[in-house]
């Protein structure tokens, strides 16, 4: 009698392990290296406009954000069931494959799901049309200017070279039709909490 409950019991305990429920991970973008209160010789993705420059008292309001970077390991690992925050929204993952170098998720953007490539140094970034990345905004915050500061600007066509602007800053992008930055487009380098350069990359 005791061995036949013994033989229950333990083919009750192979029944439940063989039934279990695989184990789900929510695959988030990794934190941010920097926040509002570090911004020290680092390089930011920002938004701002021509508005925001303030010259008289030579400062910038702008609106710093992170690249949405994920953990290569945990992509890799993605499969049905699992969750994917995407672009600030939580996605339930229903199909994945992978396409060259594009991870697609449900299909893709267009399809209401996400793509994610490799972005070197064991990360994956988050893909839109035309390959630009996302980004979660960390907040606007008003940093003073420093001495030297130059402005890179892109040329008008994706040949075309880049301007490098090291004084009347104003003047020259009151002469441009395109007065707005934007992640995107645009890198600040600050450098113990000011602005030292501004580069505007050439975009479609």
């Amino acid at each position: 009698m005791k061995k036949k409950i013994l033989a229950m019991f333990f083919g009750a305990t192979l029944l439940c392990a063989c039934t279990e429920e695989p184990a789900y991970q929510c695959i988030a973008p990794l934190p941010p290296a920097y926040s509002l209160d570090s911004l020290d010789d680092v390089i930011v993705p920002a938004d701002f406009s021509l508005d925001d420059f303030n010259w008289e008292g030579s400062n910038l309001t702008l609106t710093v954000l992170s690249m949405d970077l994920y953990d290569a390991v945990q992509v890799s690992q993605m499969k049905p069931g699992d969750t994917l925050v995407y672009r600030g929204e939580k996605m339930l993952v229903s199909e994945v494959e992978q396409e060259d170098a594009i991870l697609t998720v449900n299909k893709g953007l267009y399809e209401g799901g996400a793509w994610l490539t490799p972005h070197g140094g064991g990360v994956y970034r988050a893909v839109e049309s035309s390959d630009y990345a996302t980004y979660t905004e960390l907040g606007s915050v008003t940093l003073p200017i420093a001495d030297g500061f130059r402005l890179i600007y892109c040329g008008e066509d994706y040949n075309d070279p880049s301007d490098t602007v090291t004084s009347c800053h104003r003047q020259y992008l009151e002469s441009k039709v395109s007065r707005s930055f934007w992640a995107g487009d645009t890198d600040v380098r600050i450098v113990q909490g000011k602005v030292v350069s501004i580069h505007k990359r050439w975009t479609p």
